[in-house]
């Protein structure tokens, strides 16, 4: 059996539906205030971009990017992260907008081996390389599809959210040569040896946030939700 759909547009149309909508939800969340006092210099120091006195230095837009995703979705502030915090209703969001913060607060971000793509249907066949973060699983995006049938196998730290059917990605990705892998659970064993378990998702996106400046491919931002 072929591990992808048959050859239709309705997949992509199902997937840029979607991306949509998770578009249409960001706009809203990222107005949210949280009452626990969610200073984002906090993130900035714990992310470890540069700061000088109370302004963050960002390096580029892919900082900028990094920041946001690990402000909203691992710094916890008042025990909680900020998507946890966020009331869909009080922020004015639809039914399905609520439906898509639900299944934000339930991505999970992990290294994974980008493998054999389907441009035309916008699908890529992801591998996970840290065995905690996931299994293998059959993945929509546009960008990533394309850039997978000129780039061949590479590695990517990227959050998979899961809405209906469909798994894609939300926020940032860092991508690595697939020559890194090795070297990378090495690595990461070594460092997330003596962390928490609760602790784990948030030292884990610092770790390859930090990895990428130095060992990263050069990239495209992707969506920002």
């Amino acid at each position: 059996m072929s591990l992808f759909m048959s050859k239709s547009n309705e997949s992509v149309e199902r997937y840029r539906r979607a991306r949509e909508l998770a578009k249409q939800m960001n706009s809203k969340l990222i107005r949210y205030r949280c009452p626990a006092k969610d200073d984002i210099t906090k993130s900035a120091r714990k992310l470890t971009i540069p700061m000088e006195s109370n302004t963050i230095l960002f390096d580029d837009e892919l900082d900028m990017a990094a920041l946001t995703d690990f402000h909203f979705n691992e710094m916890r502030f008042g025990g909680k992260r900020l998507v946890d915090w966020a009331d869909a209703e009080s922020l004015g969001m639809t039914v399905e907008e609520a439906r898509m913060l639900e299944s934000l607060r339930n991505a999970r971000a992990g290294l994974y081996e980008i493998g054999h793509a389907d441009p035309e249907n916008a699908i890529i066949r992801l591998t996970s390389v840290l065995p905690e973060t996931g299994e293998a699983i059959q993945f929509s995006d546009i960008g990533l599809s394309e850039s997978a049938t000129q780039l061949g196998s590479i590695l990517a730290y990227l959050r998979v959210m899961r809405f209906e059917d469909i798994a894609m990605s939300t926020g940032v990705f860092f991508s690595f040569p697939l020559e890194d892998r090795a070297r990378l659970i090495e690595e990461h064993r070594r460092r997330m040896w003596t962390v928490k378990e609760p602790e784990k998702p948030l030292r884990r996106f610092v770790f390859f946030y930090r990895q990428f400046r130095q060992h990263g491919l050069q990239q495209a931002l992707n969506d920002p939700v």
